[in-house]
């Protein structure tokens, strides 16, 4: 074997089964693991305390409940798991799209001129599509702020139903 086909040693911080990287492991699991207990037991304990009830007392509770909350929750759950998607997926997509192209730029740029006037094709496109996935990044960037907004304002409606009266839901 030559020296430019033998492993690189990345050295201990790269071995992912180190003791120190298991014990760090271990405990972001743990870390994790109480507020995904504490919150699975918010819902349980919502049931337990609902059947509980007296079905008087859950009748009143429903009678309480202004008309349209089902309507004005679903849509800000809606726009809750749309504002999720749209920043966790679409955006880093997004933004890992323009950076390939940005390198891919790069690269192109830095052949020699006769290479460079044989990839101007390629170098158009690649331009374009760069240009393509910038609007597409703004136009995301806009759309979680727009679901932001929705959110918080079917949120708020559901506390306060005559908030925005022209809204649907």
């Amino acid at each position: 074997m030559t020296a430019a086909n033998e492993p690189r040693d990345a050295g201990p911080a790269a071995d992912s089964r180190s003791p120190h990287s298991r014990a760090r492991r271990e405990r972001r699991r743990r870390s994790v693991a109480i507020p995904f207990l504490l919150a699975s037991a918010v819902p349980a304990g919502a049931v337990v305390w609902w059947f509980t009830r007296p079905p008087q007392a859950r009748q009143a509770f429903l009678d309480g409940v202004p008309k349209g909350v089902g309507t004005r929750a679903a849509t800000a759950g809606i726009a809750l798991g749309l504002l999720v998607v749209l920043s966790r997926i679409v955006l880093p997509g997004a933004k890992a799209a323009g950076d390939s192209l940005r390198r891919a730029r790069g690269w192109i740029g830095t052949r020699k001129p006769v290479v460079r006037v044989l990839l101007a094709p390629l170098a158009l496109v690649v331009e374009v599509l760069w240009f393509v996935t910038q609007l597409l990044f703004a136009v995301d960037a806009i759309a979680i702020l727009a679901c932001g907004a929705a959110f918080l304002v079917y949120v708020a409606r559901i506390v306060k139903p005559d908030l925005l009266p022209g809204l649907p839901g």
